[in-house]
């Protein structure tokens, strides 16, 4: 079971690895991401930015609440107030082959929560069923 942070990324390699999904893709944000992608001050805060705003369409549509995502902090910038998203320490985010998000975590919706520990443990599941192929 995926538990502990430090884990985390070998954990989605296994999956890979096991044919449960087809890519892994790691990438580390700071604490910080501007919530306009014009306020960001490096490439890495811009493509943060776009990938939340991303997120949030995701979550409109899917109609769940991303409450991980919700917090925010005003930071000075050249001595210019900027709105930052607060982000979380651990998200996880699933696109299909033609790049379309499926799902993110931590997500939720009414009083029913997803963690990126619950949705590792459910695709861990399915790299542990027996799978058989059958051939025509």
């Amino acid at each position: 079971m995926c538990r502990h942070e430090k884990g985390l990324v070998e954990c989605t390699k296994g999956l890979a690895d096991a044919g449960v999904v087809d890519e892994v893709q790691v990438e580390q944000w700071g604490k910080y991401a501007p919530i306009d992608p014009a306020d960001a001050s490096t490439e890495s805060e811009r493509k943060a930015s776009e990938r939340l705003a991303e997120y949030r369409e995701w979550a409109r549509d899917a109609d769940v609440e991303l409450h991980a995502f919700s917090r925010t902090a005003v930071l000075t910038r050249g001595g210019d107030p900027v709105t930052m998203q607060v982000l979380p320490l651990v998200a996880l985010a699933s696109y299909d082959a033609d790049g379309e998000l499926l799902w993110v975590v931590p997500h939720g919706q009414g009083s029913a929560a997803v963690s990126v520990t619950e949705r590792l443990d459910e695709l861990e599941a399915l790299a542990s069923e027996d799978r058989v192929l059958v051939a025509d």
